[in-house]
């Protein structure tokens, strides 16, 4: 698991969140950021930033993964993403 790719990652993130997230909350931005608690993302959001998740990193994120995992975290997205990205 390279810090590149992790920083990509939490970067998609970032770009996804401006403007949904107020600016306090996005500068607070940690990997135990809560996306739908401090971010007030509804599911719908969630699912558009799974998407384009899938369709950068080339991973499928499975719907059963989601809750299990805690996938609303951004620390466990990261670790998800780069556990199942190809090398």
């Amino acid at each position: 698991m390279t810090g590149n790719l992790q920083d990509e990652i939490v970067g998609l993130i970032e770009l996804f969140l401006e403007g949904k997230v107020q600016s306090q909350n996005l500068n607070q931005l940690k990997m135990d950021f809560n996306l739908v608690v401090d971010g007030n993302l509804d599911s719908l959001d969630l699912v558009t930033l799974y998407f384009d998740l899938e369709d950068r990193f080339g991973v499928a994120i499975e719907e059963t993964d989601i809750a299990e995992s805690e996938l609303h975290r951004i620390g466990n997205l990261v670790d998800y993403i780069t556990s199942r990205t190809p090398d």
